[in-house]
Parts: structure tokens; sequence; C-alpha cells
């Protein structure tokens, strides 16, 4: 029943008439109770029921319930897209009978230990048979039910279904052991570093050619400092150039050659730096030595060659000048 309080707010009363008799006369007895504050409770929790009801009802996640034998009680409609079976049929099934058959012992011994410890589980990775035929990678945590004497009745957790990451993973994995081994087979140096700001390169991997290449063991200079890595190679501005290929993202072509006081090349490297993901940059680097000393040495010839014309044409002018001035005489 409604009321109103002294103050004039609304309030819910709960009205009780008992029936007595008094001085020899029936009579009755009213009884009035505020119960504003249980009515209020009490619509909370409904409300809280209906939230939650809506959120396991449309979760797409897993969510379930098993008794100690591991009968399932409960689960939502999730199953239905996970497993590729109705809610229904599934809760008759025996729960192990979708268990990939690798995995049966480990799981029922594994579960047999949660019931006598009476503890959950998190992120147990278990394989799931789909109704294609298929099997799915479900991700299960779980907390045990206890009743009051602390007895344990079940377990209630949620699945995730992490079929995709699994596989998004296993393709990484080979991609990434593909590029190492492309990487590890080239004829080129390739050494990748990591860059910290504001200017630091830090080699994390190189390829056997760059050992060869630079002469040094490149696997013991892993995590050392560019400088300490190129130190007597390292030529003024390269640094800073591929600094800028990870600050950019440009890819940098550059020659980097080494000469003696002769003015003759002694070094000479062709580099290659490119950006990679996470604040990585790769260098390829060749010797191209022996081009760039074929290259000196044709412009070396090619210098002489001219020397040689412009003498010849110097010696031929004064030859036809003077056989000019005899033909006058």
């Amino acid at each position: 029943a409604k009321d109103l309080h002294r103050d004039g707010s609304p309030i819910d009363i709960n009205v009780i008439g008992v029936p007595i008799r008094y001085g020899g006369e029936q009579h009755g007895l009213g009884i009035l109770q505020d119960v504003t504050d249980f009515k209020r409770e009490e619509q909370r929790r409904r409300l809280s029921e209906e939230r939650y009801r809506s959120l396991v009802e449309t979760s797409h996640e897993w969510i379930w319930e098993i008794d100690e034998q591991a009968n399932h009680t409960f689960s939502n409609p999730a199953i239905e897209h996970i497993l590729g079976v109705e809610c229904d049929s599934f809760l008759a099934e025996d729960v192990f009978s979708r268990i990939h058959p690798d995995e049966l012992e480990s799981v029922r011994a594994n579960f047999a230990l949660h019931v006598t410890e009476k503890s959950g589980w998190r992120n147990w990775v278990i394989r799931w048979g789909h109704g294609d035929g298929t099997y799915r990678h479900l991700e299960s945590s779980a907390e045990p039910i206890l009743d009051t004497n602390g007895t344990l009745t079940g377990f209630r957790g949620v699945d995730r279904d992490i079929t995709e990451r699994l596989e998004a993973e296993r393709l990484l994995r080979e991609s990434l052991q593909a590029s190492a081994d492309t990487i590890a087979a080239i004829p080129s140096g390739m050494i990748i570093y990591r860059y910290e700001a504001p200017s630091a390169l830090y080699m994390i991997k190189a390829n056997p050619a760059a050992s060869q290449l630079m002469g040094i063991t490149m696997s013991e200079r892993v995590g050392e400092e560019f400088d300490s890595v190129w130190a007597g190679y390292n030529q003024p501005g390269l640094k800073e150039a591929i600094v800028n290929v990870v600050r950019n993202g440009q890819p940098l072509r550059q020659d980097y050659l080494k000469r003696d006081d002769a003015d003759k090349i002694i070094l000479a490297m062709h580099f290659h730096a490119f950006p990679m993901p996470n604040n990585q940059v790769g260098v390829a680097f060749e010797d191209i030595l022996e081009h760039k000393q074929t290259e000196q040495k044709l412009e070396r010839y090619r210098f002489q060659l001219e020397e040689i014309v412009r003498e010849r044409t110097e010696a031929l002018e004064e030859a036809q000048s003077e056989l000019i001035k005899k033909e006058r005489l």
C-alpha cells in the first residue's frame, strides 16, 4: 500500500490486519510497517538480476556452470556459435566427449585436482570439438561454487574462443622465422637496430654476412650502440642519417668511402637503411670496394688517356704549324 510520510514524501507500507476480541467484543488490530527501503532494495536487486541475465544471454563469451562431476547445469546461448551445437543438446552431453583425444587424460586429471583442492583456474586452454568436425581452442577461467557448509557443489566460469588469435600468432611466428631465415641467407650484411630517443641506436640482431664483412663476431655486439659497433668505420653524419630514417619513415641509400693518404679507396660500403615496426631500423650493407676501386682505376685511366690525347693533339698541331711554315719558304 501507499501512504505519505509526515514530511509529505510517498512511502510504501505493509498492512497486517489481525482479528482480536477485547472486552467481549470483536475488534481488528492493524499493524503498519514502513517497507520503503525494502521495496527499493528489492527493485535494485531485480534490476541487477535483469542486467546480469541480459549480459549472460547476449554475451559472445561462453558462460557456464558445472557440478562437481563436470556435468553442465547451465550454459548461455553463446555455445551455439562457439561450438556449433544447440544449448539444450549440449547440456545433455558428456562434457568430456568433446575434448580433443590428445588432451582428454590431462583434462580429467587437472579437473580432479581442482575438485580436490576446491580451487578455480585461470586461462586454461582446452581444445573442444566443434559441430563441423574441427577443434576450437577455448581459454577458460572459473571459480568454485561452495554451499553454506563449504562443500564444493561445482564451478562457474567463462570461456572465450582464442582459435583465431592462436592461428595469427602461429602465422606471425612462421613469418618471423621465414624473415630470419631470409636475412641469414642473403649475402649482404644486415643489422637491425632499436631506436631510443633522442638519437640512440642499439643493435638487436645481425646476420652471418655482417660478421664476415666487418670482421667481427656480431653476436657478441648485441645491445651495443651504433658508434661502438661501427668503431673505425663510421662516416660522419651516417648515424644521424639512419636515425632520421626512423623519424621520418623514409629509406636511405648512401655509399661510404675511406681513402688513404694517396687518395686510394681502401674501404667502400653501400648502405641501405629502411624503417621497421616498433621503432626499429634495418641496415643492409655490402662491400663495394672492388667496384669503387675499378671505378677509380677507370677514372685514372680516363684522365691518363685524356692527357695522352691532349699531348698528341698539341704535337700534331705543332707539327702542322711547322709544315705550313716550311711550305711558305
